[in-house]
């Protein structure tokens, strides 16, 4: 993989856009869905969007470097390809190795889900319900990473939710923060960016989305069964809750 690195001058990203290069106190969030909209898989009736949080200066150790040698440890056969989380039947010990990370990992979780028995009374895309819920979540995490100059959010590029994303994520050009009582406002940045760009941080982004996913679907048909799925509570129940904001959305009106 080597969709990163590093400079005297803080972290280059590999977009669909060309190079990015964020100053260390940037807050960078990566972001990957599980599902379509539409909703009409009969064995994924779910659509979700959720991802990682962590400042420039600490994607390298808290992430990238950590995952890269998960990846080398037990997905050897993964080498050279993008590592999905839906994709994989884990040996023990890779499950070992996924739980050890997401345990120790010092960034944040979010996501933001809705599935087929989410009652909506409002005429509003399921796009953009839940990319308005994510970007909630996000809110939620970010003063555990103040202060921060700006926000820059990668979302893994697709034929069918970029333009989505383009549509609603429009409009969301800054950041409130409020912290000890003070509002500060920063931009945002959003770029697009494939699983084959290498970037870590969106393959992290496909784990958390993934076991939401799972959670949810869990959920609708075994009502309280859904987070104590081991994957979800590894990701989601296993770090400071100023670190973790999940979403199952019920209802929108």
């Amino acid at each position: 993989m080597a969709g990163q690195g590093s400079t005297q001058e803080g972290l280059v990203l590999t977009t669909t856009g060309g190079p990015v290069s964020l100053a260390p106190d940037a807050l960078l969030v990566f972001v990957d869905e599980t599902g379509a909209d539409d909703l009409k898989d009969p064995h994924h009736p779910v659509f979700g969007l959720g991802g990682c949080v962590v400042t420039a200066l600490r994607y390298l150790p808290a992430i990238e470097t950590p995952w890269m040698e998960l990846r080398r440890r037990c997905f050897p056969d993964w080498e050279g390809r993008p590592l999905h989380a839906s994709s994989l039947h884990p040996t023990p010990d890779q499950l070992d190795g996924l739980s050890a990370f997401f345990q120790s990992g010092p960034f944040a979780r979010v996501a933001a889900l809705l599935s087929n028995r989410t009652e909506l009374a409002v005429p509003n895309h399921r796009y953009e319900l839940t990319a308005l819920a994510l970007l909630n979540r996000i809110h939620e995490v970010a003063p555990a990473f103040w202060p921060f100059s700006s926000v820059h959010i990668v979302i893994e590029s697709s034929t069918r939710g970029d333009p989505l994303a383009v549509r609603y994520l429009a409009g969301y050009q800054e950041v409130r923060i409020v912290v000890e009582d003070q509002t500060h406002l920063c931009p945002v940045q959003k770029y697009f960016a494939p699983k084959s760009a290498g970037l870590a941080g969106l393959e992290v982004a496909d784990f958390i989305v993934q076991a939401a996913g799972a959670s949810v679907r869990l959920e609708a048909s075994h009502p309280g069964r859904g987070i104590d799925r081991l994957d979800f509570r590894a990701v989601f129940r296993s770090v400071p809750r100023q670190l973790a904001s999940y979403i199952d959305v019920r209802s929108a009106g």
